[in-house]
């Protein structure tokens, strides 16, 4: 007569803030003349949902996963011990209105008697708490994993906006000496072009004093020569004067620029010749006639008194 053993499992929802909810399924462990049976009931899972392995030591572990609301998932992982006389290159399985049937055929009588339905217990439960260490310890890690992904991306930025502030004073500093540096060559160039505009005006100065020097010198030269024929001219006899004054022209309006300009220079010493010496100086012919002819006539009516 086959024998069975039943156990009721439920599912165990996830402690809050986890994302994932963990599943623990119900199965029932039937033993029979020729199989063991295990049908775990996995409600509103699919075929693809889940898997089923089995290694060479006997162990068979069933897990699977599945979405849920909220974009969390139900999963579930499930180990059973068979017994030493299961035929685990014979197992086959079917899964039909949400309850997964694993039938393991027996091997035939062996001298090691079957493990005992009592034992596979036992190490369902033991297997079950070893499981939700495990799963307590992924989710520690998977919380150490968060918290040092969070701190790294935290110093990531911080190191970011560090160099971004960093870089930016930087600019600011650059874009601050190249302006002054502007500056400094801009005003460079204006005290140059100042400077150099002052020493053309010095020079132009200087060459004005120059030349107003040399012109006096000419001037001084020209009134000591003209000094020199009157003082010569005083001491010819009174005949050849008179032959001399007989020969210049009678009409003023035709006398030389040049020696009008020689004899007004010897008026110099006259203060009212200092305007008619400097008017016959700007080449203005008709005032300078009428002038040299004036000054001719009252030079000519003073000689003729003198020697009288």
């Amino acid at each position: 007569m086959a024998s069975s053993n039943k156990q009721q499992g439920g599912g165990k929802a996830a402690a809050p803030g986890q994302q994932d909810e963990e599943l623990d399924p119900k199965f029932d462990w039937l033993d029979n003349a020729s199989n063991f049976l295990l049908r775990l009931t996995l409600t509103g899972f699919k075929k693809e949902d889940f898997r089923v392995q089995v290694d060479g030591t006997g162990k068979l572990t069933v897990r699977g996963q599945r979405p849920a609301a909220g974009g969390k998932h139900i999963r579930f992982h499930k180990v059973f011990q068979l017994p030493s006389n299961a035929s685990i290159d014979d197992i086959t399985g079917r899964f039909e209105a949400n309850v997964l049937t694993i039938t393991v055929p027996k091997r035939p009588a062996a001298a090691v008697p079957p493990a005992t339905v009592q034992e596979i217990k036992q190490h369902a439960k033991t297997t079950t708490k070893q499981e939700e260490e495990d799963a307590a310890k992924k989710k520690l890690d998977e919380e150490e994993a968060r918290k040092k992904k969070q701190e790294d991306e935290a110093k990531k930025k911080k190191l970011e906006e560090e160099e971004a502030r960093k870089k930016k004073l930087e600019d600011e500093a650059k874009k601050k000496k190249l302006e002054e540096d502007e500056a400094k060559k801009k005003k460079l160039e204006e005290d140059e072009a100042k400077k150099k505009k002052e020493d053309e005006a010095r020079k132009k100065m200087l060459e004005e004093d120059e030349a107003k020097k040399k012109k006096k010198k000419l001037e001084e030269e020209a009134m000591a020569k003209r000094g020199k024929q009157d003082q010569q001219q005083e001491h010819k006899p009174a005949t050849e004067r008179k032959e001399q004054d007989k020969a210049e022209p009678a009409a003023p309006g035709l006398v030389d620029r040049e020696s009008l300009a020689e004899r007004l220079e010897h008026l110099a010493d006259m203060r009212w010749a200092d305007g008619v010496v400097e008017t016959a100086r700007r080449n203005k012919e008709v005032i300078a006639t009428a002038v040299a002819a004036f000054s001719v006539g009252f030079f000519v009516s003073q000689k003729l008194f003198c020697r009288r």
